[in-house]
C-alpha cells in the first residue's frame, strides 16, 4: 500500500504454531522506500521473501534495487528473511549494535529469547 510518493507499508503475512492443534495467524509490516534504489525498513519472516519481491515487481521495481535493509529490532519476524535477502541481492544489512549478535546468530536469539515457533519465522 502506497503510504505517500516513494514510501509503501507491505504487511506480510504469518503463521506461529503454537501447539499441533493451535496455530496464530499474524502479520509483520515493513515499509519499503522508493528512490534511484529500493531501501527497506525490516524484511518480515523467513518466507517473505518472494512476497516482497512481488510487491517490488507489481510496483514496476525489482529485487536487484535493493540497496539498503534497516532492521528496527531483532525479532524474529522482524529479521527473517534478511538473510536470504541480503544473499540475493547484496543490500547494505544495518541495526542498532545491541541487538547485532541477535542477528548475526539466531540460535543465540533462539536460546534467549525462545518464542513458539522460532525456527520456520
Amino acid at each position: 500500500m502506497e503510504i505517500c510518493p516513494g514510501i509503501h507499508l507491505l504487511r506480510i503475512p504469518f503463521v506461529i504454531p503454537v501447539s499441533p492443534e493451535v496455530h496464530l495467524e499474524r502479520w509483520v509490516n515493513m515499509v519499503l522506500l522508493y528512490g534511484r534504489r529500493v531501501h527497506l525498513v525490516d524484511c518480515g519472516v523467513a518466507a517473505g521473501l518472494p512476497v516482497i519481491q512481488s510487491y517490488l515487481e507489481a510496483a514496476g521495481r525489482c529485487l536487484d534495487e535493493v540497496a539498503t535493509l534497516l532492521h528496527t529490532h531483532a525479532h524474529p519476524d522482524h529479521i527473517g528473511a534478511s538473510r536470504p535477502l541480503h544473499e540475493a541481492t547484496g543490500c547494505r544489512v544495518a541495526m542498532h549494535a545491541a541487538e547485532k549478535a541477535w542477528l548475526e546468530d539466531v540460535d543465540l536469539q533462539a536460546r534467549q529469547r525462545p518464542v513458539p515457533g522460532f525456527a520456520t519465522l
